[in-house]
């Protein structure tokens, strides 16, 4: 357990001076599994360390982690106490090989599943949420997440009414990924709320707050900034996709006002 609580004291460090609070970044700089980097977030969250999400980011509740008392809830314990699945040496020595080992150890699961399609877009594919429903065999819900992750990155963007491939060289790609919850962390909602309303080609309040794991006050706030700039129609109907106005939804995204 005193290890555990060392571990949740590097991550209470390390969320105050990177100010990127997620499961991964503790995965990856840690270098532990995803289900002890969940525990250690659940067990930071409870000693207030780390705020709950609020608009799909977590905030530092303190500034000085040299004072951290940790104090670990007693329905953690068994699961904390619980051994760790043996790791395998690589995830595949085909993919190790293909990516290089800075990058193949450096990225999660989700980040290699980018990092391939963004190759694939390289090579001619058709940039679409169809397509990715269609390669990767998923749901529409997911497609559309990756396809907001790849706008995020700045690998893809939208002109002349299509989507479109913003870099040339999988090295820029790399280059962004390893900065991807810096990159997000400093994107407003606002401006991925409207990219997400083009690859949905429309939206609705419950689509915002599913992504954004978001409140319903907040997701309607968002929804009226969309109809204000005019990326969206005005229809009021609850349960019906909002009507996206492609050509100043464009402009918006090309052209996204200050701070926003």
């Amino acid at each position: 357990m005193e290890d555990f609580e060392n571990l949740c004291k590097k991550a209470a460090k390390l969320a105050i001076e990177t100010d990127s609070i997620t499961t991964s970044t503790f995965q990856r700089k840690l270098g532990i599994s995803y289900r002890r980097a969940s525990l250690v977030m659940e067990v930071l969250e409870e000693n207030q360390i780390i705020s709950p999400v609020i608009n799909g980011i977590r905030t530092p509740m303190i500034s000085d982690a040299s004072a951290v008392v940790i104090k670990v809830p007693s329905r953690l314990v068994s699961q904390i106490e619980r051994p760790e699945e043996p790791k395998t040496v690589t995830k595949n020595l085909a993919k190790f090989d293909e990516y290089g080992p800075e990058i193949f150890f450096a990225l999660d699961r989700k980040q290699l599943v980018l990092r391939r399609v963004t190759l694939r877009f390289i090579n001619g594919c058709i940039i679409s949420p169809n397509y990715l429903v269609n390669a990767l065999r998923c749901g529409t819900s997911l497609a559309s997440r990756l396809m907001l992750a790849l706008m995020d990155l700045g690998v893809v963007g939208f002109k002349d009414g299509k989507f479109c491939l913003l870099i040339s060289d999988i090295a820029e790609f790399d280059a962004a990924i390893l900065r991807e919850d810096q990159i997000r962390h400093n994107t407003p909602l606002e401006l991925r709320a409207a990219r997400l309303a083009v690859i949905c080609n429309g939206i609705r309040g419950a689509a915002l707050q599913e992504c954004f794991n978001i409140g319903y006050s907040r997701a309607n706030e968002l929804m009226d900034y969309l109809v204000d700039h005019k990326v969206i129609s005005a229809d009021s109907h609850p349960d019906r996709n909002r009507i996206l106005f492609v050509a100043t939804a464009e402009e918006y995204l090309n052209n996204p006002p200050v701070g926003a």
